[in-house]
């Protein structure tokens, strides 16, 4: 593949991704909203190919390295739901910082670069937890949770 032509699909990828976000966080969807957001998402996703482009991140992603989006939708309403309450049952608590190894999260090279990357964005949707940074030379993740029930993003992630 021709990088012209790898970059347009790149553009396309993240023009889907940022209409996707567009359209799910719209109540209804009208004929007007589907029309700006299809025009609007286009130059997001230029940005964000020129955003890579600037910051020199070649990612190589592996397919199985998204098994844990499956898991995102019940732990985003889990962990909001108990995030609020502990709120009221324990104001003081503040979280935790853990250290978690990423498999294949080491080193140098598009693969490991991709697979922090994938970690780092599984981990960091859910209310509970936030990557704060990845050691590219031992590949562990440094993470603030907030102890919830159910699952633990920063775990499943980081398989």
């Amino acid at each position: 593949m021709s990088v012209w032509l790898a970059r347009v699909v790149e553009v396309i990828f993240w023009w889907g991704a940022c209409l996707g976000v567009w359209l799910i966080s719209l109540s209804a969807i009208s004929g007007q909203e589907l029309l700006v957001s299809v025009i609007v998402s286009l130059p997001c996703g230029v940005v964000a190919l020129v955003g890579r482009l600037a910051a020199s991140n070649r990612w190589g992603l592996r397919p199985s390295w998204l098994k844990g989006l499956a898991v995102v939708p019940f732990a985003i309403v889990n962990d909001a739901f108990q995030v609020i309450f502990q709120v009221f049952r324990s104001p003081g608590r503040e979280g935790e910082f853990i250290r978690i190894p990423v498999n294949g999260g080491a080193g140098d090279g598009p693969t490991a670069d991709g697979r922090r990357a994938v970690a780092t964005m599984l981990t960091t949707l859910t209310p509970s937890s936030i990557v704060a940074d990845i050691d590219p030379d031992s590949g562990e993740a440094l993470v603030h949770v907030i102890s919830v029930r159910g699952p633990h993003m920063e775990r499943v992630a980081a398989r």
